[in-house]
């Protein structure tokens, strides 16, 4: 009698479905200034990695950060996860008078933001560099604007 082995699901290297990806396998924070950066290191951001990368999301929220840029430039796929994961993180400073920016975003992934057209709703910059530029910017607009209110 021969056995049929049933094909297993591919798994990320050491991972059973009980143990979590560790969040440094999504992505890296990086303090430019003020602003954080979230460098995410995967090729693809997937449905499995999306949750883990809302939950980094947040933590920068909760840590008072409403101005912060995620750095897409070394992912070359999103999904439908990876994109409601961005705008959480755009709702999230939005909602509280900050600025979330999209950095890096190029091929498949770029392409998939601008068919959804979540193009037109973040804030996308070519480079790190670029989004902290515009950060600072933004930040000292509002902070003008919230001067010329006082003097009201």
């Amino acid at each position: 009698m021969t056995s049929t082995a049933q094909p297993q699901p591919n798994r990320e290297k050491n991972q059973t479905p009980e143990t979590p990806i560790p969040e440094e396998e999504i992505a890296t924070i990086q303090q430019y200034g003020d602003f954080p950066v979230i460098r995410v290191v995967l090729r693809d951001l997937m449905s499995k990695h999306a949750n883990i990368l809302r939950q980094i999301i947040r933590k920068q929220f909760q840590q008072g950060n409403h101005y912060m840029i995620i750095d897409l430039s070394e992912v070359r796929y999103i999904d439908s996860a990876g994109l409601s994961a961005l705008l959480l993180g755009h709702r999230l400073c939005r909602d509280a008078g900050g600025v979330f920016v999209v950095a890096g975003a190029h091929g498949w992934t770029d392409r998939i933001i601008r068919i959804s057209e979540l193009h037109r709703v973040l804030h996308m910059v070519e480079t790190v560099k670029q989004g902290v530029e515009y950060l600072l910017l933004t930040r000292i607009q509002k902070d003008i604007e919230r001067e010329g209110e006082d003097e009201l």
